[in-house]
């Protein structure tokens, strides 16, 4: 089945080497300030050998639910050539884990996050723009009234920095955060818009993790009824969790309320087809063809079977 909203692979090309320690301050939960946006429970990882983006990622995941340590990590996320972390291998990791991975931009976003009660796994840059030295923390803290951030940072406990510093190392690395977010929580990012949160459930998808992303999808589902992609989301996973009936009325549903939507028609075309119902199939397969669209050669091939199979079936009939 195809998705509606086909979402191109991010170039991420920013690799965290070195991830130098520094001297660890214990900041316990109870000493952060009442100015503070705080979340609690946020576990700091020491890293071994400069391996801060497995640590960080431990952090958002222990943070969401699971037991891991850095070490369970390194062979998906850490890269000996480049000495360090992509930051699209920290996401895949994080979706091959069940967690949904919603990326986020800029200060603003960062202090909603936070105050919604999310962990951020941050990119930094503690060198220079023309002389990087990447690493990746998760922010647990930021107090603006007072000047200060608390990170899990690469020791084994929570840091504080001057939020002037934290500023200037964030923006030197374009201001990437990451949310890592249990599908089955309930919970969707402060910042959330429904497109990117599709996009982003549709990367579970892409991972082979239908039933995290049906949960994503669902959660979608109920914020936004109607949206085309979160409706094709939720049919594709249901279709390859074998529940083929309950795909066919979700896409039912979805093409009644986006009759236009020549992809959904599509697939609506191929279950009822598999459901043996190739006139119903081909009225939907009609459909798609004549919206075309970029597409357009898919839907005809769709029409094609379907017409076969219904040769096939007059055919036996007769005889």
């Amino acid at each position: 089945m195809r998705h509606l909203f086909p979402v191109l692979a991010a170039a991420f090309l920013i690799v965290a080497a070195g991830c130098a320690g520094r001297a660890c301050y214990r900041v316990p939960d109870e000493a952060v300030g009442p100015d503070a946006v705080h979340v609690p429970g946020v576990v700091a990882f020491g890293q071994e050998d400069g391996r801060c983006g497995p640590a960080a990622l431990a952090s958002m995941l222990t943070w969401s639910g699971l037991d891991i340590r850095p070490s369970d990590l390194e062979a998906m996320t850490w890269d000996p050539d480049a000495g360090g972390s992509l930051q699209a291998s920290l996401v895949a990791a994080a979706r091959r884990h069940g967690r949904i991975a919603y990326e986020i931009h800029g200060i603003k976003r960062l202090e909603e996050e936070l105050s919604a009660g999310f962990p951020v796994l941050v990119l930094l840059n503690q060198g220079l723009s023309w002389w990087p030295a990447y690493h990746y923390a998760v922010v647990a803290s930021l107090d603006t009234k007072n000047g200060f951030v608390v990170l899990a940072s690469g020791e084994p406990c929570l840091e504080q920095f001057p939020f002037s510093l934290f500023r200037r190392m964030w923006d030197r690395a374009d201001n990437w955060g990451l949310l890592v977010i249990d599908p089955a929580s309930g919970r969707l990012p402060a910042s959330v818009s429904p497109d990117r949160w599709v996009e982003a459930v549709y990367g579970m998808e892409r991972a082979q993790q239908h039933e995290a992303a049906r949960a994503g999808y669902a959660e979608a589902l109920k914020r936004w009824p109607e949206h085309p992609g979160a409706l094709m989301g939720k049919a594709n996973t249901l279709y390859a969790l074998g529940k083929v009936c309950a795909a066919a009325d979700t896409l039912a549903f979805a093409a009644s309320v986006h009759p236009e939507s020549a992809p959904i028609l599509n697939n609506l075309a191929h279950v009822r087809l598999l459901m043996g119902n190739p006139s119903a199939a081909l009225e939907a397969a009609d459909r798609a063809v004549a919206i075309g669209g970029a597409h357009a050669d898919a839907y005809r091939e769709t029409r094609k079977k379907i017409r076969a199979a219904l040769m096939e079936k007059e055919s036996g009939g007769a005889d």
